[in-house]
């Protein structure tokens, strides 16, 4: 396959039919930055810019610093091809008002980008922001954390996790239920000939060890679980590689769903988290409350 049909499947404006391939990445942006400064207009009581690192995107938010300590938590993790600097914390508050309604907590983490860090330190770089949300979860006895990515933020929720996992505690990992998976990014070998590497500048090998396709879930208990979102008009690229995972975990022993919404795409599976009905909050809020 050509580098040209390649970066189609892998680009997720050419898909939607909402938009048109020009100004659907605009219209996410202006869409996810609205959202964001209703939240802080909603007056969730919050703590921002929590330092976790010497650079200035590496910092988190937690909303709902006023529900009990044991308030389950959730964690999200932007995407934005590891690159994109339009993408930040700041516009990626989508789930806040819908989990806090529900008694959760979440905390929005931001990373340095790519070229800047490449990919292998963002996953350094966000297991120690992960192990400083666990440290407070832990903490203040929350009775559990769910951690959800998109596109980008898929894999490295994943590679992160499986990181920090090694490192914790028996009673710490007993609070983690799981993944909660939008729109993810799962094999980062397929996007080597595309105009997204020009940034990365991953090669071969490096862009398996980062891939969770090729990864060992082994130290993950049976009871924490793996939900792979995707919408009906996402990219192919990330359609096929959320069922490849999805078969991967599955065969491997693991509870997983693969969660198809028909009509969502690649932007909207985060936009319509504002909203308490959408499915993939219910999934959530069944999972963690």
């Amino acid at each position: 396959m050509m580098s040209k049909e390649i970066e189609r499947r892998f680009s997720p404006s050419f898909w939607t039919s909402r938009y048109s391939q020009e100004d659907a990445v605009n219209k996410y942006i202006e869409v996810s930055t609205k959202i964001g400064e209703e939240i802080l207009k909603e007056q969730i009581p919050c703590s921002l810019n929590i330092t976790y690192g010497g650079k200035e995107r590496e910092k988190f938010d937690l909303f709902g610093t006023d529900l009990p300590d044991d308030a389950p938590i959730l964690i999200f993790i932007h995407g934005g091809y590891w690159q994109y600097e339009v993408v930040t914390k700041n516009i990626s508050r989508y789930p806040v008002k819908s989990l806090y309604k529900n008694g959760i907590k979440t905390i929005i983490i931001g990373y340095t980008l790519s070229p800047e860090c490449m990919v292998e330190e963002i996953i350094k770089n966000v297991s120690f922001a992960l192990n400083k949300c666990f440290s407070y979860a832990f903490e203040k006895g929350s009775r559990c954390v769910g951690i959800s990515g998109h596109s980008a933020g898929a894999q490295i929720s994943i590679i992160s996790m499986i990181s920090l996992f090694k490192t914790l505690k028996q009673n710490q990992k007993k609070i983690f239920k799981g993944f909660f998976l939008l729109g993810g990014i799962y094999n980062l070998e397929e996007i080597l000939e595309t105009s997204y590497n020009n940034v990365l500048k991953l090669n071969k090998n490096k862009a398996k060890e980062l891939s969770p396709i090729f990864q060992s879930y082994d130290d993950f208990n049976d009871e924490i679980k793996f939900f792979i979102c995707v919408g009906t008009e996402d990219c192919p690229g990330f359609i096929d590689q959320s069922k490849q995972i999805y078969d991967l975990l599955k065969n491997g022993g693991k509870s997983t769903e693969l969660i198809t919404i028909k009509g969502i795409d690649h932007y909207n599976i985060t936009e319509n988290l504002h909203d308490e009905n959408f499915e993939i909050i219910k999934i959530i809020k069944a999972n963690l409350i």
